[in-house]
């Protein structure tokens, strides 16, 4: 027989329980449709069922997505995806878009040694220069100055919503603009200015954002020197 009190305690008890479990159930239902409406989703196959597939997203670690294959919901925006076993590598960078699936395959190849370049950096964001005044030449002056700076870096990426339009007086006669910028070398942030004039010359000074002090500053194409 069960004691008058404990069955009191049980009454008491299990309702509550019960209250927990079914508000436990809503919160994960919750929050199962909140990821679902906030995400896409991400499919990676390899070429090696034994590769490792990290994904990085910007001024973020890597994080493991598991071996051969890999399935998963991530917010929208932009992402390297790296596979590679034995001395075998692949990497693409992906756009992840509300609501839709991305399908990749990486086909792993051996590593041979590459000369530096910006060829061996994958840069992020930088066409959404193009759509703020820069020209293609431009963008590739850019890319060299980047490297010129950091000519080991593997991800050199743009913050997109940074992007502002320097100040510039109408009534000047100048024809040099600027753009302003932030955003992160491998997982380095920086801030930069971006001068341009004409169809191909560059400018670009990179700064620390927590000290304001000049990291970089070069042009292209240079500036002639007279003797």
């Amino acid at each position: 027989m069960i004691p008058s009190r404990s069955k009191r305690l049980l009454s008491v008890f299990i309702p509550i329980a019960y209250l927990l479990l079914v508000v436990s159930l809503v919160f994960s239902v919750l929050q199962a449709l909140t990821i679902r409406r906030t995400t896409g989703i991400l499919e990676v196959k390899t070429s090696d069922n034994t590769s490792a597939i990290t994904i990085s997203a910007n001024n973020t670690q890597a994080a493991s997505l598991g071996t051969g294959s890999a399935r998963v919901r991530l917010k929208p925006g932009n992402y390297y995806v790296m596979a590679q076993t034995n001395g075998l590598r692949a990497a693409q960078t992906v756009t992840i878009s509300l609501h839709q699936t991305t399908k990749i395959t990486l086909q792993l190849a051996s590593i041979t040694p590459v000369l530096p370049s910006p060829a061996s950096i994958t840069f992020v964001n930088t066409a959404a220069l193009l759509n703020n005044g820069l020209s293609s030449t431009q963008v590739t002056n850019l890319k060299q100055l980047f490297f010129t700076y950091a000519p080991s870096a593997k991800i050199i990426s743009i913050n997109i919503p940074s992007i502002e339009p320097g100040a510039r007086d109408p009534s000047s006669a100048t024809l040099w603009f600027s753009l302003t910028f932030t955003g992160s070398i491998d997982e380095s942030p920086y801030n930069a200015t971006v001068e341009y004039s004409g169809l191909d010359t560059t400018k670009l000074t990179l700064t620390n954002p927590a000290s304001g002090a000049v990291l970089f500053s070069g042009q292209l194409p240079a500036v002639p020197t007279t003797d």
